[in-house]
């Protein structure tokens, strides 16, 4: 055989050599790379996970101290409410021992504190079974009346002392 031939032979052999191992190279890169995609999905569905649970667990506690608020704003009201009973007994007591026309009016401030006052726990009532804006408008409302039925007694029991 001729010598360039051989040399042929031989740079043949040698690119082909060259060619397989970029070629195994090029292979293991790209395991490298497939192991390294999956590490870091692995890594972002955790974090997602992880994620999740901090909201779920934010979510719970915020709903828990939302309901907690409503509760106490609910006894609250029922507090000022169970007061003005007393209140409104006291000037029952001091009506019955005036006589005339001051004993009719107070009569009447009474009728319409009672009424007042009726109407506000039945608010009470209906803002325990409401949730959302319908709450929030309705806790407004509630509040507003029992000041407006508070100052009504104050006003009745300061002309009928």
């Amino acid at each position: 055989m001729n010598t360039q031939r051989k040399i042929g032979i031989v740079a043949a052999a040698l690119v082909a050599a060259l060619a397989w191992t970029a070629c195994q190279k090029s292979q293991d890169a790209a395991e490298q790379a497939k192991e390294k995609a999956q590490s870091v999905g692995d890594k972002l569905a955790q974090a997602a996970d992880h994620a999740a649970d901090k909201v779920q667990r934010a979510t719970e506690n915020a709903a828990d101290s939302l309901a907690a608020h409503r509760g106490r704003l609910q006894h609250r009201l029922q507090r000022r409410l169970d007061r003005l009973d007393g209140e409104l007994q006291e000037l029952e007591q001091k009506v019955k021992g005036l006589s005339g026309d001051a004993k009719a009016s107070g009569q009447k401030a009474i009728t319409d504190l009672q009424g007042r006052r009726a109407d506000v726990a039945k608010r009470l009532a209906e803002l325990k079974n409401q949730s959302g804006d319908a709450w929030n408008d309705l806790a407004q409302g509630v509040r507003q009346a029992m000041a407006d039925l508070e100052a009504a007694a104050k006003d009745a029991k300061s002309r009928f002392k």
